[in-house]
């Protein structure tokens, strides 16, 4: 493939930036009932409770993931930059991701480490109708966003939603059937992977899947 050239990259960045730009409208239409009080209660918001590397410039943006604006724009920004980098739209490659795991497989248990809005648990959900969600992720913006998805799926009472760091989850050994993430480890500094991938096997039970 050939490199791409300076103007190449300026095109790209500003089809980006105006798919982000014409999508947010809806977006702020669709999450405009949340009381953002009300759900963060119970919620770590306090700017010190954050890993460092989310105070630095994420995607170009200072302290992402820890207002609401940042979150709301996630769904824009994955429907604009997938499907210009690899010819499926979002959901496409979500619904992809889990046929990986056949549809017979016994799973009554998911956890989804590094959630963002919950669009992989979602496909689980509906692959999986039996099984029952951990949706977690360290911004409680996010999960605030999951769980009105959620909601708005009719599969609220399938899951709950955790404030977790994916280094350390505190959940006990061989407790979930399915661990999963989608784009955490593309979020997370590398030297973060490692320590991910250990916790999630160890929180594997034996025979379980993971997936990312």
């Amino acid at each position: 493939m050939p490199r791409w050239s300076a103007q190449d990259k300026q095109a790209y960045r500003t089809e980006v930036i105006r798919r982000i730009t014409a999508a947010m409208p809806l977006v702020m239409e669709e999450y405009a009932s949340i009381n953002w009080a009300e759900e963060l209660k119970g919620y770590h918001t306090e700017h010190e409770y954050y890993p460092d590397y989310i105070h630095a410039p994420i995607h170009g943006v200072t302290d992402a993931y820890t207002t609401p604006q940042s979150c709301l724009a996630w769904d824009a920004a994955m429907d604009a930059i997938i499907p210009l980098s690899h010819n499926v739209s979002c959901q496409q490659l979500r619904e992809k991701m889990v046929e990986l795991i056949p549809e017979d497989t016994q799973i009554e248990t998911v956890l989804e480490l590094g959630a963002g809005t919950a669009d992989g648990a979602l496909a689980l959900a509906r692959r999986f109708p039996q099984a029952t969600f951990r949706v977690t992720d360290v911004s409680p913006y996010m999960l605030v966003i999951s769980q009105h998805k959620f909601n708005k799926a009719g599969f609220n009472e399938r899951a709950s939603f955790e404030q977790v760091d994916a280094r350390n989850t505190g959940y006990p050994d061989n407790s979930f059937d399915l661990v999963t993430s989608s784009l955490l480890l593309h979020e997370t500094p590398k030297e973060w992977t490692p320590k991910i991938l250990k916790e999630m096997c160890r929180i594997t039970k034996p025979g379980g899947w993971i997936l990312y």
